[in-house]
């Protein structure tokens, strides 16, 4: 005998939230559906098939930082921090080379400066004696007779030994001002242009002084100038520098040139007026101007000097012949201011021009030597600790991130083993869901007949 409820159809499905095939919000027992809570009366539906309209999210877009992989995620982590001491170690490392170029600057007008001091003297030294050779006249200088051509011939030789001697130096520092390019400040790339022009005009000048009637002081002028332009160049020497020590030692180097210029034109306007035993006016100016200047210069060395430099100054060139030229220059200017000529003076003109050159070579030569050999040592000095600063700075910026990012990169992994862990155990729950859903829903299964059997597997 079958049993009843085997002839009694089995019920469709029904869809999720469709209770009654009317619309109604209640099932067939008359009982109020579940969805139906708390919609005011008389209001429709919003989709008008009975059921509640449901707001769609915004679709994201699959570029967005949420949807990336854990690993690039990760790698977006490390390379950022990489990526910004990178910068940083970058920008520390150019300023170390800045700085080394600097330097290496700074190191190249110093010992064009020490060049300029050589060619300095040896152009005053040029200068006094061809003034001297100017100043004998008939007595074997400029102005001798063809009978007495043996005697000028011998003093001519003396001044182109000295031009020998110049055109040597001259040679040294027109390679260097050669060198003298774009890599330095625009103002000293005009002296340098402007003491390469002044140099060319040289063998004219030498020419004028010897071979024409260009009056003495007049060529002391011209070798005045040329000279006052090497010297401005000296002292651009600390141009690019920031180290205190080397700018002080450059100011008082070229202090110290300038009172030696000072001196050595002095030298030649009184020893031409020695041996024409007479002082016109306008050398007259032109000395005691000089002898302003030098005073001026002496006043700022005193007071931007250091104690070690003053000693110098004081320990040098002293002696019973150091005070011999003060007080012979001032007996002639005294002489010459009273009677209006030097006729009795009793000064030789070789006696002069050697206690002055006392002061000029043992006195002030000596601290321009001794303050050019401590610049060169000061200025190597520092371009060698930039550059090593630029090395160590480098190294040691590499292998701090070298080290970073070794240790980003273990704690990464570290981070990334335990997710990949678990999405592999997410995916194998996933993958056993995936299974039992197939094998209980009718619609994947093929089993169709009853929940009840479907329930029951």
């Amino acid at each position: 005998m079958r049993s009843r409820s085997r002839n009694i159809p089995s019920a469709a499905p029904v869809a999720v939230g469709d209770q009654a095939g009317n619309g109604s919000a209640f099932g067939r027992d008359g009982a109020e559906a579940p969805g139906g809570l708390g919609r005011p009366e008389g209001q429709a539906d919003g989709n008008g098939a009975g059921h509640p309209e449901v707001p769609q999210a915004r679709p994201t877009s699959r570029r967005a930082l949420k949807n990336w992989r854990v690993r690039s995620r990760l790698l977006l982590l490390i390379t950022i921090p990489t990526l910004t001491a990178v910068a940083l170690g970058g920008i520390r490392i150019a300023s170390s080379v800045q700085s080394a170029l600097a330097y290496q600057r700074v190191l190249q007008l110093t010992t064009l400066s020490s060049d300029i001091t050589v060619l300095a003297a040896h152009l005053e030294d040029e200068r006094d004696q061809t003034v001297y050779y100017i100043a004998l006249g008939s007595a074997g200088g400029r102005a001798a007779p063809n009978a007495d051509k043996a005697a000028k011939t011998v003093a001519l030789r003396v001044v182109e030994g000295y031009q020998h001697q110049t055109d040597q130096a001259v040679a040294q520092v027109r390679s260097q001002l050669e060198e003298v390019g774009g890599s330095f400040p625009a103002q000293t790339q005009q002296e340098a242009t402007a003491a390469l022009s002044e140099m060319d005009a040289l063998s004219q000048l030498r020419d004028a002084a010897t071979g024409s009637a260009l009056p003495a002081l007049d060529v002391s002028r011209k070798y005045t100038g040329l000279i006052d332009d090497l010297l401005v160049l000296e002292d651009a020497t600390g141009q690019g520098a920031s180290d205190a020590t080397l700018a002080q030692s450059v100011r008082v180097l070229g202090l110290v040139s300038h009172m030696k210029e000072d001196a050595s034109e002095q030298r030649a306007i009184l020893t031409a007026a020695l041996i024409q035993h007479t002082l016109t006016n306008e050398a007259l100016n032109d000395l005691t101007n000089a002898q302003s200047d030098q005073a001026a210069n002496l006043g700022e060395f005193n007071l931007t000097a250091t104690a070690a430099q003053r000693q110098l100054w004081n320990s040098t060139g002293t002696g019973p012949i150091a005070y011999l030229a003060p007080n012979e220059e001032q007996q002639a200017i005294n002489l010459q201011t009273n009677s209006g000529s030097l006729n009795g003076d009793q000064t030789h003109a070789d006696d002069w021009y050697g206690a002055e050159s006392h002061i000029i070579n043992f006195q002030m030569g000596a601290v321009e030597r001794s303050l050019v050999h401590q610049i060169t040592a000061r200025a190597s000095s520092l371009r060698n600790e930039a550059v090593t600063a630029a090395i160590i700075t480098g190294v040691v910026i590499l292998f701090v991130l070298a080290l970073a990012l070794f240790f980003t990169v273990v704690v990464a992994r570290s981070m990334v083993r335990p997710l990949r862990r678990l999405r592999a155990g997410a995916l194998e729950v996933a993958g056993m869901r995936r299974g039992r859903s197939t094998r209980c829903t009718g619609r994947r299964c093929g089993w169709r007949r009853t929940r009840r059997r479907c329930a029951g597997t």
